[in-house]
């Protein structure tokens, strides 16, 4: 039989007169337009519930699709006074939020922060969003953990803090390294020079770039002449000043000189390593950690941090730096261990005085921990913060306030020779562990700095459940609960009027020594020792500041080996341990 022929398929329906569509292209339409219309009201109810959770706290501007952000990213050269600027027009709790991150609850109410580092100390913590970015950096140190591995870090680290070891052990090698900073600054004094490192990495690309477009006054301060080049148009003797790649005579940077010399400290108390920081100007170990600090600081406020670090040349640059401090800790490991082993049994005491000695001897809670290579890294990793950043910019911010007050520093100086019982330009010595007590203005001064210019200028931890806090706030589980030491410094409730001048008679006139959780300084002790007094030894920090008659005797002496900047002021950094 022939094959059927095909049926003719139906003609098309003529096409509407008035334009219109047909009833399946009417349908199709109307399922497409429900479903954008639900789309966008699903986006707009997020966005509704995420201000709602805000629960009526004070805070900057917020757009709806970026949040706070923008306004973060146009203040971020002078992030802490932007944070500064918000508890003065808000009140001290206020909110914000990034995008792509948990909404930020600020606070400078000490009950706020009694209650997050003491009450209710188990609820907060590091978290997710911290602990990923600075794994790279920090490891599973006790800067980056929680719970039972933050304890046995504090349980061990707390060995090397008691009385005995810092008589004998940490006070001798802060006395032989000041020694070798002292020779360099009298070096500069009698119009010599020292070497310093060439300029640092920039980190710059296009996700860092951002919060450096919002930076207003930089073509005014590109014109605006030095202190040096006005001072001689007006006729004056200009001041010795800093002009980028040189020091001119007498003039020094002594923020560098101060990193270097607590690098050279802080390896031979924490790791038994002689750094020779002082004696090697460009340190690549040194350049790769400020490096890493920076770009991690900038991870905190970046959603796509780890695309950032894969496609990005600053990314490229992060982790060849990474690798040096690998390549410089692993090698401090081995050698440890090596000498370690090979000690006599007699030599366990002096074994058991630098704090990696202290995680290889075996100590009682770290049974269950594995003190693998890559454990002791990270240990080495979180006290070069714990030790080289914030103390030198402790020291470094003293120095620059007894550098601006001359009273101050005389009465600095005064003490010393006092208690040194040295005169005018005498002779110099170490202090004794005795004598650090008795050094009360000096501790009173360096109190006042760090007031002022507290070594970490902001913190923050993560809430795991659902809290409140004694001024009503409500926190949801996951929101960071943060606070700024450097606004609480300057908060008139908290300091009086005259909070932003630096006065360290406060701190001599004070009938009872101030909260730790209103002198925010002493609150981050907690994640170092298990007893956070900052009275327990009698100024142990005061010990690093070199006390010398013959320097601090010499007002002009001390100020001109300060680092100037093009405006005669100092900036502040972004990092995570330098305000």
């Amino acid at each position: 039989h022939p094959p059927t022929p095909p049926r003719n398929p139906p003609p098309p329906p003529p096409p509407r007169l008035d334009g219109s569509m047909g009833d399946e292209a009417v349908g199709v339409a109307t399922v497409a337009w429900t479903a954008l219309a639900a789309a966008a009201l699903a986006l707009v109810l997020s966005f509704a519930r995420a201000h709602r959770r805000r629960g009526g706290e004070g805070g900057p501007p917020e757009h709806w699709l970026f949040y706070s952000t923008l306004g973060l990213l146009r203040n971020f050269h002078r992030l802490l006074d932007y944070m500064h600027e918000q508890h003065l027009e808000h009140g001290r709790t206020w909110s914000g939020k990034i995008w792509g991150q948990p909404r930020i609850f600020y606070t400078s109410d000490p009950e706020n922060l009694r209650h997050i580092g003491k009450d209710a100390f188990a609820n907060y913590g590091k978290g997710p969003q911290f602990h990923e970015r600075f794994k790279i950096l920090l490891g599973d140190g006790i800067f980056n953990v929680d719970s039972a591995a933050w304890y046995v870090h504090r349980k061990v680290s707390a060995g090397l803090f008691n009385v005995a070891n810092f008589r004998d052990g940490v006070l001798p090698v802060v006395n032989k390294t000041t020694d070798a900073l002292m020779a360099m600054l009298r070096e500069i004094a009698g119009g010599g020079s020292v070497a310093y490192p060439p300029p640092r990495d920039l980190v710059f690309d296009a996700a860092s770039v951002m919060h450096r477009l919002g930076f207003s006054g930089f073509e005014d301060a590109m014109q605006t002449p030095p202190p040096a080049a006005a001072s001689k148009a007006e006729g004056k003797e200009p001041s010795p000043q800093w002009t980028g790649d040189a020091c001119e005579p007498n003039c020094g940077d002594l923020q560098n000189l101060l990193h270097r010399f607590m690098l050279d400290a802080v390896g031979r108390i924490a790791f038994g390593e002689n750094i020779d920081a002082l004696g090697t100007p460009d340190l690549p170990v040194a350049r790769a950690f400020d490096y890493c600090q920076r770009y991690t600081n900038v991870d905190l406020f970046v959603p796509f941090w780890r695309w950032r670090r894969w496609l990005l040349p600053s990314g490229r640059r992060f982790r060849e730096h990474v690798r040096v401090l690998d390549d410089f800790a692993f090698d401090i490991v081995r050698r440890r261990r090596r000498d370690f082993a090979e000690a006599e049994p007699t030599e366990g005491a002096d074994k058991q005085a630098d704090l990696l000695s202290l995680f290889l001897s075996g100590h009682k809670v770290t049974k269950d921990t594995d003190i693998s290579d890559r454990y002791l890294r990270d240990v080495i990793m979180n006290f070069l913060i714990a030790g080289r950043d914030t103390t030198a910019q402790a020291l470094s911010w003293t120095f620059y306030a007894l550098a601006k007050h001359r009273e101050a520093q005389e009465k600095v100086a005064a003490e010393a020779r006092a208690v040194l019982g040295t005169g005018r330009g005498g002779g110099d010595r170490h202090l004794t562990y005795a004598e650090l007590g008795k050094l009360a203005y000096t501790t009173a001064a360096f109190q006042e700095s760090l007031r002022l210019y507290p070594p970490v200028a902001k913190n923050a931890r993560i809430a795991v459940k659902a809290d409140v806090w004694p001024d009503g706030t409500q926190i949801p589980a996951g929101a960071w609960a943060a606070w700024v030491p450097y606004s609480m410094g300057r908060t008139p409730e908290l300091w009086g009027e005259d909070c932003e001048e630096y006065r360290p008679e406060r701190f001599l006139d004070a009938p009872l020594k101030p909260s730790p959780f209103k002198y925010v300084l002493q609150h981050v002790c907690i994640d170092l020792h298990p007893n956070p007094n900052p009275n327990r030894y009698p100024n142990p920090l005061c010990s690093t500041l070199g006390i010398r008659p013959s320097t601090l005797g010499r007002a002009p002496a001390l100020a001109r080996t300060w680092r100037c900047s093009r405006r005669g002021s100092c900036s502040r950094a972004s990092s995570q341990s330098s305000p």
